[in-house]
């Protein structure tokens, strides 16, 4: 039985390739029906860009466990990008009822709602919880404003350096490599990502 180390290693030290996407997929279709580790392998499939695989592995980590937060959260921003924005609540509902103070679930809980517009009355509910849980007042201010009509959710902040915004960052990276590397019918040139990121490790 393939596990995760050899793959994780391969990742961390020579990136993304099509031959490592492959020699993934097919451990990862062949233990859909057994239980554990589910989270880590989705972590994975998604690091590379095997968004659908990535998208199954999450819901089966859910099937063994309902309140893993990581997978529940992941999943919930993947209904997100594919727009069915009731799941994606529904899921972070029920991650906000373990941690009501939780600022990234939060932030994505009130984007959702901002968005769809006539919800300012559980944005209010959501905020006074997580005020009562522990949430920054600072943060709860932020966040009923994300959620007014028309507000700009963009900070100001002191302007950068030009070279700086020349620059991609972290973040920018992932999402490239979420978009494209493991899509079907796309490949790299030379094969390799020359950033690879760390997995997560698990609590």
């Amino acid at each position: 039985m393939t596990t995760l180390a050899a793959p994780n290693e391969r990742f961390q030290n020579e990136g993304f390739s099509q031959t490592l996407a492959a020699d993934i997929e097919a451990p990862v279709v062949a233990r859909r029906t057994q239980t554990g580790e589910h989270r880590d392998w989705a972590l994975l499939c998604e690091q590379i860009g095997l968004m659908s695989l990535a998208f199954n592995e999450f819901q089966l980590a859910l099937r063994d466990n309902r309140d893993d937060p990581v997978a529940g959260f992941h999943l919930a921003e993947l209904y997100r990008e594919r727009g069915d924005t009731s799941r994606a609540l529904g899921l972070l509902d029920r991650l906000l009822q373990q941690q009501p103070a939780n600022e990234s679930w939060l932030n994505a809980y009130v984007e959702i709602l901002a968005k769809e517009g006539g919800t300012s009355p559980l944005v209010d509910q959501v905020v006074q919880q997580g005020l009562a849980h522990g949430l920054p007042p600072a943060s709860a201010d932020r966040l009923r404003r994300k959620a007014r009509p028309g507000s700009s959710t963009t900070v100001t902040t002191a302007p950068s350096e030009p070279e700086a915004e020349l620059a991609p960052s972290d973040a920018d990276c992932v999402r490239f490599h979420r978009l494209f590397a493991g899509r079907e019918g796309v490949s790299l040139d030379n094969g390799a990502v020359q950033r690879p990121r760390r997995l997560y490790a698990g609590p």
